[in-house]
């Protein structure tokens, strides 16, 4: 019995590219439903440095006051 060999078809060059736009949004509801729960770590990121400046800022001001400069001769 003879085995005839058959050639593959083409690979479509848009199915790829589908592909891997289904894949990128798959991908991007991924990431918002992983940063939905997790924002407040980013917002911490922001505002802990602020509120660190401030206190620094006020609670020190506080405390040393008016600083005069010697004028320049």
């Amino acid at each position: 019995m003879a085995v005839i060999a058959r050639r593959a078809p083409a690979p479509n060059p848009l199915a790829g590219a589908i592909r891997s736009v289904f894949r990128s949004r798959r991908l991007v509801e991924r990431n918002l439903l992983v940063y939905r729960h997790s924002w407040i770590v980013i917002v911490s990121g922001f505002f802990e440095p602020l509120f660190s400046l401030l206190g620094i800022g006020y609670g020190l001001g506080t405390i040393v006051g008016a600083v005069e400069l010697p004028t320049a001769v």
